[in-house]
């Protein structure tokens, strides 16, 4: 007898909001591959655990599978970690635009001719059916950078009859393609790569209905990502704003070694393939063993569901804001110290917090003046996890905060004369 597990969600789109279970929640993502740097797309599951607890100690919740249905295994996985995933079906014509002009709208052939259709709608069917009872499934996705045309059209409309639950995503109808056939049967308009501005001015359209999801923005690759507090400030802003998927997850170098033994991890042209695309397949947030790359810490930093902001600092006043979607608060601890140039001066903790989801609340923090106005003081704040999970320890970081103290503050307390040294707050110290 097969046993599956079993959950319950409710998705929606109400005036161009995206709902799960009422709230709109935002989709912090990213793009994944079934990689493994010695095993290729063959993926252990124990591998598969690795991304995840990764991915939830760096506060992602959203994982697009590019660009096919990942192995049945990591939806169970997502099912019990709580992610939310966009299932893609294993669609993509991109390449035929090296074979033919892109100028004569080759990137749309294949979903323009009719002998193609049922290879389309199969891919569709195959994913559905297969991934159909999994609650980590938020939206069905038709494939990617395969021009758009009838076939899609018929994927789309085979999915939304076979099931009405979940809306479905396909970015190559975006309206920069000119020309396209009628996108009725999408349920949200999406971009890759949309600049800052342009999802702005989307968000203030008001002839614009559907919710906007970026399926891929914020390139990893290099230097990369970039701009990735100047994306989430617009996207916290506007509640048609879905959220999106940074690209990608992984670099995806296989582990080799040079001729006297010293491994490193190849790709394009290493293993002397030509053609080949280069370095382009090393643009993840993680190098292929899974150590995090510092636009990883970034984007930790920017999409962290706690946000700290100061009201007035003289007085030790701050704003937190509750950024999760559905729990409060009490799960963590927020420790506090000042720092004068490097030297802890004075330390605690505030009180367990039980602030409801979205929520906001005034917190003093009680340090006293500084005795003396030489050098800089910093109040930094430490989110930390309370206790263990399946996914981190006992006081792991979720996020922090840091504030220069104002030296207008620190010049005043000197000048008024001497006062106590400053305490180390112990009281309920872990």
């Amino acid at each position: 007898m097969l046993r599956f597990a079993t959950g319950f969600r409710r998705i929606e789109i109400k005036d161009g909001v995206f709902l799960v279970n009422g709230q709109a929640v935002k989709l912090k993502g990213v793009n994944r591959h079934d990689s493994h740097p010695e095993l290729g797309q063959t993926v252990p599951l124990n591998h598969m655990i690795q991304d995840l607890n990764l991915m939830k100690k760096h506060n992602v919740n959203t994982i697009r599978t590019s660009h096919y249905p990942n192995d049945p295994r990591f939806l169970d996985l997502c099912d019990e970690y709580g992610f939310y995933v966009i299932d893609e079906a294993d669609l993509e014509c991109h390449g035929i635009g090296s074979a033919e002009s892109w100028a004569e709208g080759a990137f749309h052939k294949l979903s323009a001719n009719p002998d193609w259709r049922e290879a389309f709608v199969d891919r569709a069917v195959r994913m559905v059916e297969r991934d159909k009872n999994h609650a980590s499934v938020i939206i069905w996705s038709m494939g990617n950078e395969s021009g758009y045309d009838v076939n899609h059209i018929a994927m789309a409309e085979w999915t939304k009859e076979r099931d009405a639950s979940r809306p479905v995503h396909y970015e190559g109808a975006a309206p920069r393609y000119n020309g396209n056939p009628d996108v009725n049967c999408l349920d949200m308009e999406s971009q890759m790569y949309a600049s800052v501005d342009y999802i702005r001015e989307y968000a203030e359209d008001e002839a614009r209905k559907k919710p906007l999801f970026l399926c891929e923005y914020s390139h990893a690759m290099g230097n990369g990502p970039g701009d990735l507090k100047d994306y989430w400030d617009v996207i916290y802003k506007y509640p048609k704003l879905m959220g999106g998927c940074v690209w990608e997850w992984c670099d995806h170098g296989i582990l080799t070694q040079t001729a006297d033994g010293v491994p490193f991890f190849a790709y394009g042209g290493d293993f002397g393939d030509k053609p080949n695309d280069g370095n382009f397949c090393i643009d993840g947030l993680v190098s292929p063993d899974r150590k995090p790359h510092t636009g990883l810490l970034e984007l930790k930093k920017v999409i962290a569901p706690i946000r700290i902001e100061a009201e007035d600092l003289a007085a030790g006043r701050l704003k937190v804001t509750n950024l999760y979607d559905f729990i409060d608060l009490r799960h963590v601890d927020i420790l506090w110290k000042v720092e004068n140039d490097g030297e802890t001066a004075a330390q605690g903790y505030l009180e367990t917090l039980e602030l409801g989801p979205r929520g906001s609340q005034t917190v003093t923090v009680p340090y006293q003046s500084p005795a003396s106005a030489e050098g800089r003081y910093f109040l930094t704040l430490s989110c930390r996890m309370k206790e263990e999970t399946r996914w981190s320890e006992a006081g792991y970081e979720i996020t922090f905060e840091q504030f220069e103290l104002p030296a207008a503050h620190t010049k005043a307390a000197a000048a008024a004369g001497p006062v106590m040294p400053i305490e180390v707050k112990e009281e309920g110290a872990r």
